[in-house]
């Protein structure tokens, strides 16, 4: 069997490249919402499939191979969900190159406060993510100390 996750850097894209016609499900969710529908001028039942991949249609087999382009922002799923059909060197490859950052700071911040540095050096061990707190948490803080580092480093605006 078949099964590579190849990184690329210069489009920031990952490439899925399988022999499994199988995979494709696992790439797509199909829905069903009621909304208007304008030709029928009626409130109706609508089917749609949303995909995670790039291409408008189901990638056709060539050579034997299928082969579906998604964002770099689907790299964790994509690790959990082929966890155990990623070879090792996929799954580090897609690491470093895509989810962690290569060089981050582990020295705590002046002026936040224990959990808001913790918080601050787990973020910038990351190269993209979420982060969500109540109100009230100092959020803007953390976020102002944040961007006086980038600022410093110049790396404002890449990403």
């Amino acid at each position: 069997m078949i099964f590579r996750i190849i990184v690329e850097s210069n489009q920031k894209q990952l490439k899925v490249i399988t022999d499994d016609p199988t995979v494709r499900y696992l790439l797509e969710v199909t829905t069903k919402t009621t909304e208007f529908i304008p030709l029928q001028r009626k409130m109706g039942t609508v089917t749609r499939t949303h995909r995670l991949y790039n291409e408008r249609k189901a990638p056709v087999c060539v050579d034997g191979l299928y082969t579906y382009t998604l964002c770099y922002g689907w790299a964790a799923y994509l690790i959990m969900t082929f966890n155990g059909r990623l070879s090792v060197e996929d799954r580090d490859n897609i690491l470093r190159e895509v989810i962690y950052s290569p060089n981050y700071r582990d020295i705590p911040f002046q002026g936040l406060r224990d959990y808001q540095n913790e918080d601050v050096l787990h973020i910038l061990k990351y190269r993209r993510g979420l982060h969500s707190c109540f109100t009230g948490y100092g959020d803007n803080i953390k976020f102002a100390t944040l961007f006086k580092v980038s600022e410093k480093s110049g790396n404002i605006g890449e990403g």
